[in-house]
């Protein structure tokens, strides 16, 4: 029934000379899991083994580096530069292979943006770095340009030899390869340089000289821009020759993306979370792209759900459907599509994209039981404790919740003690906000769970140290949240005025603006309250102390990386809505109803006439009840969410908190 549901996705498809089962394949995603030496870890290993088991047709495994230091894209990026990394490589190829899931891996040279050298290689020094200064950008040689062509192709030699089916060259996203390719970054005058066919020598280069090393038999494509998105870079119409070049070369498929690490201020961010399912496709044309070749494309990038897929390929918009966010927030995804299931869907928070930037192993908002989070005993959370405890979890916000499951999957029983009349408030609160929504989904898949593993939930009580002495648990989770920070009327005259919230009671609905708002503080939380606000017609005023505060001006945003992309493309929103003002550099002087005294930059006292004043300055943890019952009990204790300073402010360090603390009981 599901699979007729979803026809297109799920009809096996030739994959160059291979058959694979469905036409989703894992995109390629750096994980941050290798060594510093860039040998494979077990903990890679185990991640790709999980995706495989999960139902996904093909995966293109992580950009493995084909020039030590100089090619890495992060401190824990997989190499293949010697023979010593095909053990770890086809350990990898092993796992995916066994599940009948074709495996391909990605090769790649990081260019200007290569990880932790005093300089980095480039076709030219126009244009910056993102990990060095504009100076240390060497230019390479033409000798030396040569090198690096024989070195892609020993690193496919080595991927035939570790067993994967196939490998990918990273031709996108302004790693070296797409920069030889983009005429913004290659102005060189030798035989790379200049026209479309010297800018492509590079790529078929590559291609012809693997295809010699390797044999033409071998599965050999690209991933590759078929538009930059950036002033002076390539255009769509060149883009179109380069994969009709390819094609006529013999390129059995090709894997077309758009885009890199120049923000414009009128960049459309295609993957975002306030970007529509799909973007990407319309940006590109793939239908077009489709239409003109011959051989199938693959496109990643945006699709939130099998859904959405399946309807891109009813549309021909692309013949295999990338998929990377939402595998990390849910590896069965497929195979819960396919057959039914609880899907922990992606928020498209960007968390996993930020772990990158940040050289952090990959990790997700949703997802506790990614890889990189459970250090010390992978699967722990869900292997059953001979020894059957009874946990009392007080707070059913989403480290509760998360508690709450993980517990019941040890085998324990539990039960939540929660003040408000429902499980989740908090993410139904988020979830009011224009990029929001999708945290109404993960309040839904945790009732769902909930209930599956027949949680003992009551609610609207208040819970304290007698309740739950009562109740003679062996372990207390206490995951009470916290309580929005407010300013002391001794410090801001006015502050205890009925007109005064905060964010939590405009977004639950406990407080309403009639007309108009100053809203103190200037994360992203706080914008995008702003636009809940202004949706509503009412006019806002965001005022910050500083230059900015989560909220990216345009001019501090034009060389920046993905990890801004959201509050990049928020701040240049709001301030493209009228009845939204940006007050940066102010300081807050005195409320009253005549007015909202404001000193602005110049030092000028500014009066506002708004009816309500809502501050959004952090929070401050409830966390008595943990302190009350460390002193009562002598049992475990743990304190976990927002309660937790350690783990406040964040969904996913919640959620996270709440698995570990659960885990080990």
């Amino acid at each position: 029934m599901e699979r007729e549901k979803f026809k297109k996705v799920f009809e096996p498809a030739m994959f160059g000379p291979y058959r694979v089962k469905n036409r989703l394949y894992m995109a390629p995603t750096t994980t941050n899991m290798g060594t510093e030496e860039g040998s494979v870890t077990d903990k890679l290993v185990n991640w790709y083994d999980r995706i495989a088991r999960g139902g996904v047709g093909t995966i293109i495994v992580e950009a493995s580096s084909i020039e030590n230091g100089y090619g890495d894209l992060g401190p824990g990026s997989i190499r293949i530069t010697s023979d010593k990394h095909i053990r770890g490589l086809h350990m990898i190829a092993e796992v995916i292979k066994r599940q009948g899931v074709l495996a391909i891996l990605q090769l790649a040279h990081g260019g200007r943006h290569a990880w932790g050298l005093d300089y980095v290689k480039s076709p030219s020094t126009r244009g910056y770095s993102t990990r060095v200064p504009s100076e240390r950008i060497h230019k390479l040689a033409t000798a030396e340009v040569k090198e690096l062509e024989d070195k892609f192709a020993d690193g496919v030699l080595r991927a035939r030899q570790a067993a994967f089916d196939g490998v990918e060259f990273h031709a996108a996203h302004a790693y070296l390869i797409s920069e030889f390719l983009s005429p913004y970054y290659n102005d060189r005058e030798d035989e790379y340089g200049g026209s479309i066919e010297n800018r492509m020598r590079f790529l078929l280069n590559i291609i012809r000289k693997s295809w010699d090393k390797a044999g033409k038999d071998f599965l050999i494509f690209p991933r590759l821009n078929v538009i930059d998105g950036i002033k002076g870079g390539l255009s769509f119409e060149e883009g179109k020759i380069y994969l009709k070049k390819l094609e006529e070369l013999g390129v059995p498929l090709l894997d077309v993306s758009e885009g890199g690490y120049i923000l414009e201020p009128d960049k459309v961010d295609l993957t975002g979370k306030q970007c529509k399912d799909g973007a990407r496709f319309e940006y590109m044309n793939t239908k077009e792209l489709k239409r003109m070749l011959r051989i199938p494309i693959l496109v990643a990038g945006g699709v939130r759900n099998i859904k959405k897929a399946d309807r891109l390929l009813a549309e021909e918009k692309a013949d295999f459907i990338g998929l990377c966010r939402p595998l990390i927030a849910d590896p069965d995804y497929p195979n819960k599509s396919l057959k039914g299931g609880n899907v922990r869907r992606c928020l498209f928070c960007d968390v996993c994209f930020n772990s990158y930037y940040h050289l952090w192993p990959v990790r997700c908002t949703v997802n506790p039981y990614a890889v990189a989070d459970v250090r010390d005993e992978p699967g722990v959370f869900n292997v059953v404790n001979p020894v059957k405890k009874k946990v009392i979890i007080v707070g059913g916000g989403p480290g509760g919740m998360q508690a709450a499951i993980t517990a019941s999957q040890r085998g324990h029983e539990v039960i939540i003690f929660e003040k408000e009349e429902k499980l989740g408030v908090s993410l139904e609160m988020i979830g009011t906000t224009p990029y929001g929504m999708r945290y109404r989904d993960f309040r839904r898949f945790f009732q769902r769970e909930i209930s599956r593993y027949e949680v003992d939930v009551r609610l609207g009580v208040q819970a304290d140290v007698g309740l739950i002495k009562k109740e003679k648990p062996d372990a207390v989770i206490v995951a009470t949240g916290a309580r929005p920070r407010m300013p002391d009327p001794a410090d801001i005259p006015g502050a205890d005025d009925p007109m005064v919230t905060n964010l939590v009671e405009i977004l639950s609905g406990k407080a309403t603006v009639e007309n108009s708002a100053i809203i103190f503080g200037a994360g992203t939380f706080a914008c995008d309250t702003a636009l809940y606000l202004s949706r509503k017609g009412k006019k806002v005023h965001i005022i910050t102390n500083k230059d900015y505060d989560g909220l990216l001006l345009e001019e501090k945003a034009v060389e920046l990386n993905d990890i801004y992309h959201y509050i990049f493309i928020l701040g240049r929103e709001l301030r493209s809505v009228p009845n939204i003002k940006i007050i940066t550099e102010a300081f807050l002087q005195e409320i009253s109803r005549e007015g909202v005294k404001v000193k602005d930059k110049e030092g000028k006292i500014v009066t506002y006439e708004v009816d309500k004043v809502i501050f959004a300055v952090g929070l401050e943890p409830n966390d008595s009840l943990y302190q009350e019952l460390s002193k009562e009990m002598d049992i475990p204790i743990y304190l976990v969410g927002d309660a937790n300073p350690h783990f406040a402010g964040s969904v996913g360090r919640a959620v996270h908190s709440g698995m570990k603390a659960a885990a080990y009981l």
